[in-house]
């Protein structure tokens, strides 16, 4: 409510919680297969994620049809934590048919240094940027609403801006 400006927002910031944990697993296992230049895995995980997100949410539309629900957006952040879920049951269970020995005490510290050394700055810099997008999301609809828009019309315009005119402008 205090940085969103949007208290419709606060179900779907909750159900979207539920994939961050879920989410650290399934990238740390991507990230390793990658590291390992196995692009099979992640790839795969990928279609799996995608499948399943657009199955789930073509069945809670269904669902919300027959018994006539109003489908909102939490139907389709559902579906999304829902693709996570599985992309991360897959990856873990490829990981455990790969018999990969995770024994920590294989890895020395000059690995860890040299890891630590090439791996600080690039996550910074994906935090970051995060970050900043985050900021951008939340200040451009505020600022119009401080304009004189109501709420809908500056989400409106928003999204217009970032939607169709900016991927427009890249192009």
């Amino acid at each position: 409510n205090r940085y969103i400006l949007e208290p419709r927002c606060n179900l779907l910031l909750k159900i979207m919680s539920i994939s961050i944990p879920i989410s650290s697993i399934h990238y740390c296992i991507y990230g390793y297969y990658l590291g390992n230049r196995n692009t099979k895995i992640p790839a795969i995980s990928q279609i799996i994620e995608q499948i399943v997100r657009v199955l789930s949410i073509c069945i809670f539309i269904f669902i919300a049809d027959i018994y006539q629900y109003n489908i909102t957006p939490s139907c389709v952040i559902t579906g999304t934590v829902i693709g996570e879920i599985s992309a991360t049951f897959y990856s873990v269970l490829m990981l455990k048919k790969s018999n990969i020995s995770l024994n920590p005490d294989n890895i020395s510290k000059s690995t860890i240094k040299e890891v630590l050394t090439l791996s600080t700055p690039l996550s910074l810099n994906r935090l970051l940027s995060s970050i900043l997008q985050s900021f951008q999301n939340i200040l451009i609809p505020n600022m119009l609403i401080i304009y004189g828009l109501s709420n809908s019309e500056a989400l409106g315009i928003y999204g217009i801006v970032t939607g169709i005119a900016i991927p427009l402008v890249f192009f």
